[in-house]
């Protein structure tokens, strides 16, 4: 992911509904009902004012996700609320700031003769490399 996707995501995630979000699954179509009587799987925000939902659908007559969210997407979106994606970009930034000096700190070192045929020493270049 490039500095341009990140800078987008931190936005939207920052601009998103805040706080923890919940999954709230969809209960399986019974015969009874009429043909959108029952919503599917829905994500909400709890905090706000009862339930605001960030996002939700609805079922049709034979129980099957319309226009939207299965529980599985409902679950997923949930846990991907702004402020994980948020604590998520936090870390990725501080793992690429921990790498580059870790670069830095390698190439300063000398590395022995035969270093290029020393699986540790591939391994370690490998992983130092620089990566977008």
């Amino acid at each position: 992911m490039d500095d341009i996707k990140r800078a987008a995501l931190r936005k939207a995630a920052s601009e998103a509904t805040q706080g923890e979000w919940v999954a709230d699954e969809a209960t399986p179509y019974t015969s009874d009902m009429g043909p959108f009587d029952d919503f599917g799987a829905s994500v909400y925000a709890d905090h706000l004012y009862g339930k605001a939902i960030v996002v939700g659908g609805a079922q049709d007559e034979q129980g099957g996700a319309v226009g939207v969210l299965t529980n599985e997407d409902a679950r997923y979106i949930a846990l991907a609320h702004p402020a994980a994606i948020l604590a998520l970009l936090d870390e990725c930034e501080r793992m690429r700031e921990a790498l580059t000096a870790l670069q830095s700190y390698a190439a300063s070192k000398v590395r022995p003769a035969g270093a290029h045929h020393d699986p540790v020493w591939v391994m370690v270049a490998d992983a130092l490399e620089p990566r977008a």
